[in-house]
Order: C-alpha cells, then structure tokens, then sequence
C-alpha cells in the first residue's frame, strides 16, 4: 500500500500530451517530490494507467474528464457546437475542486500537461499550505502580480491584462472558492473581451480571492519560458538545465514536441525574415531555436526515457533543419 501524501498534482491529458506528463511524472520521482497525481484523463486504456500507476512510488489516481464534465453548467448564450466549452481547460480546474471538495490534500499543484517540470516542488507545496498562491507569470503580457486590481476581478477581461498563467498553480485548501469560481467564469458569457477565457478566469478570480500579499510569482523566463527561446540558448548539465546567462532553469511550457509543430513554427519565422528589415536579428533568433530544439529535446528525452515500459512515443525524432535561404532572398 503507497503512502497517501498531504500534496497532489493535478493535470488532464490524453497520450497526445504524453510526452509531457511522463517526462513530468519521472522528473518528480527523480527529484524526490512528496506529492501524489491526480491525472483527468482521456483515452488511455486500462492497461495503460495501470502500467502508469504501477511504475510510481506515489499514488496515481485517474478521472475520466466526460466523468468531470457532467458537473459543468454552460449558462453561456451561444452553445453551438462550435463554441463548446474547452473540455481540456476546464478538466484540470474540475478535477482541482473535486479533490479539494473531498479535503483530500493540503495543497495542490495544477499544471497543464504540456508543462514539463523538472525540480523538487516541495517548498512550494509547503508554502502554498500557508495560504500563499503560487503562480507561473503569463509569458504573452508583461504585468506583475502586484499590477493586478485585486478586489476589482471585473476590470480584468483581456488576456493583456493577466499576470497569472494557469500552466503551473500552487494553492491551498482554502482556496476553494476560489477554483469552483475558475470554472464558472469560463462557463458564463463573458461581460466584456474574453472575459471568459481560461488564463482571464484565472487572474479574475485570483483578485477576487487573493491579495497582493498572497501571491507569489514564478518568473517567466524561468518557469515558462518557451517565449525566450529565440533569445538564449540552453545547455545541459546533468538533470539540470541552463540558460546562456547561466540561470537554471525550473520547467516550460508549450507542446513544442507535437509532430510538425516545430518545422510550422520555423516556416512562419522564414517569411518573418524575408519580409523583415532586421534580417540578421530574426535569422540569430532562428538560428537559437534549432540549437535550442534539439538540446532541450535531448534533455527531455533523458527523463522520458527513465522507465522504457511507459515512455511516451508521441513526440517528433529525427534532426530538423530551419529552412535554407540566401540573404536577401523574395
């Protein structure tokens, strides 16, 4: 019988975001986080929890999201089906007040699956107990948790306006209200923008429940990064990774491994490039991404890899090349 830990993590995934969530699982075991998982899933058959949960000293506890799903109530206006709710944004934050409900752990982490973290979380877990919300800052805005209008969530309704992103979160029991209010705000017609979105509904309800005492931020270019990758370059030593300033570097996100995802993301900086006047400026910061894809990949692929049996093959292989051109090319 596993011992039940007082911390959890808290995820939704189908073998698409497999590449992350094992890669995830193994780093945590490798760095010794106190902390059990609560996976939403879809897809996975039973062997294949089972193999999953088999392989762990921690408990893996699984949730079908069409199980978390009938809980929801869509008070939008427009429910075509085309406009359906976003079963994956709402499934970890389903899953999040459900275990919290049921006062099964003292804190919690929600991640998204696509979110590969790869050191020891257990002061973060401790402090979130305390009351403090742990949140990774929003890579695609540059506001600070302490430039949010807490006590005023209705004038928080455009992703510019965010802090706070929902890739990584950690947060206490108390926060109850807090979670089932994320998943109602996505659920109702937004009041103004995207008032609805998941990340807004997030930062919405962080200033209605938090204050600027009581979050703490886990710096972008650290925690989520995949914004600076033109920037930097990252060097492996070890189990653990650096930038070119030397910085380590904690997690990132973004399913960058999806196949085809990379050679799409290099087509569109080709014609950024050619219709660009700063030609040799975009053509470092694509020469950085190459270098950066095949390292961090390598480095992804090590904790992967840690137990073959459950190793996710859902990620491009082979070497890539950034598209070819002469300077000054049409």
């Amino acid at each position: 019988m596993k011992k039940k830990s007082d911390y959890a993590f808290v995820v939704c995934c189908n073998p698409g975001y497999g590449f992350g969530l094992i890669s995830s699982m193994n780093a945590q075991n490798h760095f010794g986080t106190d902390a059990d998982w609560e996976i939403a899933y879809e897809d996975y058959t039973e062997e294949q929890r089972n193999k999953i949960s088999e392989s762990f000293p921690f408990n893996v506890n699984w949730t079908p999201v069409s199980e978390l799903m009938t809980t929801v109530v869509d008070k939008r206006s427009d429910k075509r089906p085309d406009s359906a709710l976003n079963r994956f944004w709402l499934g970890y934050w389903l899953l999040a007040l459900k275990v919290m409900e049921e006062k099964k752990y003292k804190a919690i982490c929600v991640i998204q699956a696509d979110q590969f973290v790869f050191i020891n979380l257990d002061v973060y877990f401790k402090i979130a107990e305390t009351g403090i919300i742990a949140s990774s800052e929003y890579s695609f805005s540059r506001i600070s948790v302490g430039q949010l209008p807490f006590g005023k969530d209705t004038e928080v309704w455009d992703r510019s306006q965010c802090a706070a992103f929902d890739s990584v979160n950690f947060i206490g029991a108390q926060y109850t209200e807090m979670v089932r209010d994320i998943i109602l705000m996505q659920c109702e017609d937004p009041f103004k923008g995207e008032s609805n979105f998941s990340v807004v509904a997030l930062n919405r309800a962080i200033c209605r429940h938090g204050s600027k005492e009581k979050v703490l931020s886990l710096e972008r270019n650290t925690w989520v990064c995949d914004g600076n990758w033109p920037f930097t370059r990252f060097n492996i030593d070890g189990y653990k990774i650096y930038n070119s300033s030397v910085v380590q570097i904690n997690s990132w996100h973004t399913r960058w491994w999806e196949k085809g995802r990379v050679t799409g993301d290099w087509a569109h900086d080709k014609n950024v490039i050619m219709s660009s006047k700063d030609n040799l400026e975009y053509m470092c910061w694509l020469s950085n991404r190459e270098f950066n894809y095949h390292t961090i990949r390598e480095f992804m692929e090590k904790f992967n890899s840690m137990i073959p049996a459950i190793a996710s093959q859902e990620y491009e292989k082979g070497d890539l090349k950034r598209p070819k051109f002469e300077w000054g090319a049409k």
